[in-house]
């Protein structure tokens, strides 16, 4: 990692290395615009498809930086930077309580950030669509977009009524199951009887057993209270992660797509 002699030093090098005016997050995001249309199509963690809706939605995102009054200068320690999950794009106001940096001549080291302080200064999100919309977009039959929500593959979609929504970023990229991460605030209402103590709780965690793919281990926690594990076969997991799902008081972890300073 870099030494500094001075703490001056390492915070001139900060100032350097992070987003401090809103041109800086524009130049950011122009970058990785150029990128994505010279090259990122050839990446094979994604779909076409995908990348057509991400560079459209940084367009969107760029053009709304562009209308939004920031800061003339920051004070110490804070940067801008911005992210991109797959329900929509986020420019973010942060505050670093310590940082370690990478030597730049070393490609095993990353840099180390700590915030403590962070605020959401933009919220741009993406298009929702629904389940025969979706299907034409990414190439795959309707059956198939309603099995991978059943199956808890498209943790972002959204259910209005009897319908579905689902954020034009959200996509299916790898096969097996990924580990579930859910979150609450409120108190929930409709739940089952047996669910009934997640108001207890204010998170869930679901994670594959490892060593039997058919059972799963499902974590609550939160507000301080000890945690609370259950054991569940692949059926009553895909019925209780789709209750998740369905509750629009209940969000699942939004995967991300990037991230940028």
């Amino acid at each position: 990692m870099l030494e500094f002699e001075y703490d001056e030093d390492k915070l001139e090098y900060f100032k350097r290395e992070t987003a401090q005016t809103k041109e800086d997050v524009l130049r950011s995001v122009r970058l990785q615009i150029f990128m994505t249309e010279k090259g990122s199509f050839q990446d094979k963690e994604h779909s076409v498809a995908f990348y057509v809706k991400y560079l459209d939605l940084m367009k969107r995102f760029k053009n709304a930086v562009e209308k939004t009054v920031l800061f003339e200068k920051l004070e110490d320690w804070w940067y801008y930077t911005w992210q991109i999950d797959e329900s929509g794009a986020s420019l973010i106001l942060s505050h670093i309580d310590d940082v370690d940096f990478a030597d730049p001549e070393k490609e095993e080291e990353s840099t180390f950030f700590i915030s403590d302080q962070e605020f959401v200064l933009l919220r741009l999100d993406t298009k929702l669509l629904t389940i025969e919309e979706y299907a034409e977009g990414y190439g795959v039959g309707v059956g198939t977009v309603r099995q991978w929500i059943r199956r808890g593959k498209l943790r972002s979609a959204v259910k209005y009524g009897r319908e579905w929504r689902i954020p034009e970023l959200a996509e299916v990229t790898k096969r097996g199951y990924v580990y579930g991460y859910y979150v609450w605030t409120n108190y929930l209402t409709d739940l089952p009887d047996e669910y009934s103590f997640m108001n207890d709780y204010t998170s869930v965690s679901i994670s594959q057993n490892e060593d039997n793919k058919s059972m799963y281990e499902i974590v609550f926690g939160g507000k301080g209270k000890e945690r609370k594990t259950l054991v569940m076969e692949t059926k009553e997991k895909e019925k209780f992660e789709l209750m998740l799902i369905s509750n629009p008081m209940i969000k699942a972890y939004a995967r991300t797509v990037g991230s940028f300073m």
